[in-house]
């Protein structure tokens, strides 16, 4: 009984110490330790032809390291496509509503007809309810993805950085370049009401969604903040 506790206590130690290691860099241990490290310390690692493919696609210059790179870009741009020409659309069928019927635009519905075509557009009234909270909702989605920021970029030397986010325009981006002290948390009213309240930062102004752990290192964060 006394050999078996022993045991326990010494693969504990055994466990611990290859946590350690992996937190001071020292490769030794099972790889499943230094994934673990990997998202607490916030350590992400960018291969050299990933961040050369997101420099060429981003037209950033050479001497700038890519030193964030936003989670669930893919979602984020599936988001904003949808929003927009779902608005798009709306806007679309009201205008032609508007230029055929100027009077009577709501109420608006589509129907089919006998012979399965379109017939006319008759809605009841409380149609006009639905279709702004459907525009509000979809144009409170295009902001977040605005607000959404994909990549940025640091040059340490000049220590300045390129924010590389989303265009009004779905599938277009644009550079926003700024400079360490330039980024601070902003903390909204009623922020105890936001699950999203701890990645909210306002940069030059710009209230952005920004995640603390997706950095390259804690260090790249903390500079960018001007944290000592």
């Amino acid at each position: 009984m006394i050999y078996t506790d022993s045991l326990k206590r010494a693969f504990c130690r055994i466990r611990v110490l290859r946590a350690v290691t992996y937190r001071n860099g020292i490769l030794i241990g099972h790889p499943g330790i230094l994934c673990l490290a990997r998202r607490k310390f916030g350590r992400i690692s960018f291969s050299q032809k990933t961040e050369e493919r997101y420099k060429s696609m981003d037209k950033v210059p050479l001497e700038y390291e890519l030193i964030y790179r936003a989670p669930m870009i893919s979602y984020m741009k599936i988001a904003q496509v949808t929003s927009s020409f779902s608005v798009l659309a709306l806007c679309v069928v009201g205008a032609y509503k508007y230029i055929t019927d100027p009077i009577n635009i709501f109420p608006l519905t589509f129907k089919l007809n006998e012979y399965n075509e379109l017939g006319d557009i008759e809605l009841g009234d409380n149609l006009f309810p639905v279709v702004s909270v459907f525009i509000i909702f979809n144009v409170g989605i295009s902001a977040v993805t605005l607000r959404y920021p994909l990549r940025i970029y640091h040059h340490e030397e000049a220590n300045s950085y390129i924010c590389v986010k989303n265009r009004f325009l779905p599938l277009t981006t644009k550079k926003i370049t700024f400079h360490a002290g330039d980024v601070q948390r902003h903390v909204p009213r009623l922020s105890f009401l936001l699950p999203w309240r701890n990645a909210l930062f306002k940069v030059q102004k710009r209230t952005m969604f920004i995640m603390e752990n997706n950095f390259r290192t804690p260090a790249d964060f903390n500079t960018m903040l001007k944290i000592q």
